[in-house]
């Protein structure tokens, strides 16, 4: 960042978008990413962009969206996210093949962020990278400035991997008040090809108390690929899980989350049991279960 962002009480914050820099001047293939923050206890999460356009491109896409839509309630979460559903949208009509959303910074999460062996994200020459932001607020007026350092390649080395994201996550589920514990099942997800998992990245918030991927196969029992027991906001929001060998997932199975929540008294983080919760991005009023992961194609 070239200055520091101001951050507002804390509350439904949105989330900022910030451009690091100008175009790529060059192909680059990062192995590693070193984050540092100003002020780390303001931040629930910042995740990095590789996009076709600069930020200003997306800006005016979000701006279209936010006049046409007149009804919050079909809208997903408590937060829009209308700038990053711009990058997305590049990236699922084929504009921009290259798009690619990793997470930099979150509590739990070790610096620098060292990718899985022999596998890189590729930058390439004249795209952009675009932060995005989250913050907490503390009730106060605060600043937070973040730097982030790329080490890596200018030609793709050989052996090397271009490293692909991708999320599963449902938004349709409401845990009633009080409810010791709520399980929601994700619909399977499969894949055209067959891929390598490298690196996974469970998020829930405060009431969240457990959940795991699942490798679906024709005719075969559900294979757990990682199952986190006893899930903690603090530090498994930015920790990654990076298997000993790649996962193999071959195009005919299928990936399957299952997560619980505690929305009990008895959950020492729960800010108010008595409430009903859904799905949203403010990690005190709403709920969130995801699993990022980071993939490559297998040949």
């Amino acid at each position: 960042m070239a200055n520091p962002r101001k951050i507002g009480p804390r509350g439904t914050l949105e989330y900022e978008y910030v451009q690091l820099g100008g175009p790529a001047p060059f192909d680059m293939w990062v192995t590693k990413i070193h984050t540092r923050s100003s002020n780390p206890a303001q931040i629930h999460h910042e995740s990095m962009m590789v996009v076709k356009n600069p930020i200003e491109y997306y800006e005016k896409q979000a701006d279209a969206q936010r006049d046409k839509e007149s009804d919050v309630e079909k809208r997903d979460g408590d937060i829009p996210l209308y700038i990053l559903d711009a990058m997305v949208d590049d990236f699922r009509n084929g504009a921009d093949p290259y798009f690619v959303r990793k997470g930099v910074f979150a509590s739990g999460r070790v610096q620098p962020n060292v990718l899985p062996p022999r596998t890189a994200i590729f930058i390439p020459k004249g795209h952009y990278v675009i932060l995005e932001v989250h913050y907490l607020g503390n009730g106060r007026e605060d600043s937070e400035q973040t730097s982030i350092d790329f080490h890596g390649f200018k030609k793709q080395p050989a052996g090397f991997r271009r490293i692909k994201s991708t999320s599963l996550y449902e938004t349709s589920y409401v845990i009633p008040p009080r409810r010791k514990r709520y399980v929601v099942t994700f619909r399977p997800k499969s894949f055209p090809r067959d891929i390598h998992i490298q690196y996974l990245l469970s998020h829930m918030h405060v009431r969240g108390r457990a959940l795991r991927m699942e490798l679906l196969k024709p005719e075969k029992a559900p294979e757990v690929l990682i199952s986190i027991p006893d899930f903690d906001f603090s530090w498994h929001t930015g920790a990654e899980f990076v298997p000993e060998k790649p996962i193999f997932v071959p195009k005919d199975a299928g990936l399957r989350v299952v997560c619980e929540f505690d929305n009990s008294p008895e959950n020492p983080a729960n800010p108010d049991p008595d409430k009903e919760i859904k799905f949203g991005q403010t990690f005190d009023r709403n709920e969130m279960c995801k699993m990022n992961f980071g993939y490559t194609d297998a040949e």
